[in-house]
């Protein structure tokens, strides 16, 4: 009887594990990169690199910032009264 049960509960599985990981990536990846691309000025690279999952976001969050994501961010360090980081490069 318990060998019955095992069977049955096993050819049943209700998640396809492989399918739910590249769904998962098809519809959260592309959101998370684009999020690090917007804070490096990059939301459409960010956007497409998402779709490769964690390498995809680490490849955007090493890319430099645009000149205007790093007036923003250089403005908005400034407004809340932090010193100034000297500009590289």
């Amino acid at each position: 009887m318990l060998a019955a049960i095992t069977v049955i509960t096993k050819s049943h599985s209700y998640v396809n594990y492989p399918a739910f990981a590249v769904l998962f990536m098809i519809l959260i990846g592309p959101f998370v990169g684009a999020a690090i691309g917007h804070s490096r000025g990059r939301t459409l690279l960010g956007t497409f690199l998402g779709f490769f999952g964690i390498i995809g976001w680490i490849i955007v969050g090493v890319l430099p910032r645009t000149a205007k994501a790093e007036e923003h961010r250089q403005a908005k360090l400034a407004s809340r009264g932090a010193p100034m980081q000297p500009q590289l490069g």
